[in-house]
């Protein structure tokens, strides 16, 4: 019996894998889109770009991040960052990711923001936040700046 449960898990695995594949599509960051590139140490890349969101008429009624991610765990020592397209939604896509981190709080988490601050300075965007934990006493001040993608 353990061998005919191990022979159709095999048979099985392939046809999984080409499921996946099939519905994995990584973001990407088009010409003229405005997205945040992150790197962490070993090399690894994630990119977080504004999704707009049109009601039945075609109207833009908002924007949404194209990955649910805290800016709490996006931005941590090691990781390198840069932007590309407006500076104005790559702010939009930090208040976001502080919207996220907070939304995660009031759901559980141990970290909210109480303050962000996005700006710009000879095309280099700093985000500064805020944040608190229920592990500290004391707001820490975190400090992440983005330059333009190469």
């Amino acid at each position: 019996m353990f061998k005919t449960i191990t022979i159709l898990s095999l048979l099985s695995a392939p046809v999984l894998a080409d499921e996946y594949e099939q519905k994995f599509e990584p973001t990407v960051c088009h010409e003229g889109q405005s997205c945040v590139i992150t790197t962490t140490v070993a090399n690894n890349q994630s990119v977080y770009k504004l999704i707009q969101i049109e009601d039945e008429d075609g109207q833009i009624v908002g924007s949404k991040l194209s990955a649910g991610s805290s800016i709490t765990d996006i931005f941590y020592e090691g990781v390198s960052a840069c932007y590309k397209g407006l500076i104005s939604e790559v702010c939009d896509i930090g208040e976001l990711m502080t919207g996220n981190t907070n939304v995660d709080y009031s759901q559980g988490g141990h970290t909210s923001i109480k303050s962000f601050h996005c700006y710009s300075i000879d095309n280099v965007i700093s985000f500064e936040y805020e944040v608190q934990s229920d592990y500290a006493d004391e707001l820490e001040i975190q400090k992440t700046k983005l330059s333009k993608c190469e």
